[in-house]
């Protein structure tokens, strides 16, 4: 790790715990615009206190399903309603693991 980033007083996995979709959707862009504007995969997963892996799997998810303009707007850090994150950002929200 080149450069010391600040590490979230409150972990990932405490903060998605028993939140809303907004919340949820919400941590995970932040997940995302970090890593978008440089700081490696393994920085952002220290910087959140989550693994390595689950940094991969939301820019993965994140690659796969957002359109251009979403890129962009998390790029430049553009400030959303919550109607609009709900709306636009969907696929954010946690899937069932249910066999």
């Amino acid at each position: 790790m080149n450069k010391k980033y600040e590490n979230n007083i409150v972990s990932y996995r405490d903060k998605i715990k028993g939140a809303d979709s907004f919340t949820y959707i919400l941590e995970r862009l932040c997940i995302v615009r970090d890593v978008f504007s440089g700081i490696p995969k393994m920085d952002v997963a220290q910087k959140y206190g989550t693994h390595r892996n689950t940094v991969g799997n939301i820019m993965r998810l994140f690659n796969r399903q957002a359109k251009p303009e979403d890129l962009q707007g998390v790029e430049l850090g553009y400030s959303l309603e919550r109607e609009e994150v709900l709306q636009n950002y969907s696929f954010l929200n946690p899937r069932s693991r249910a066999p």
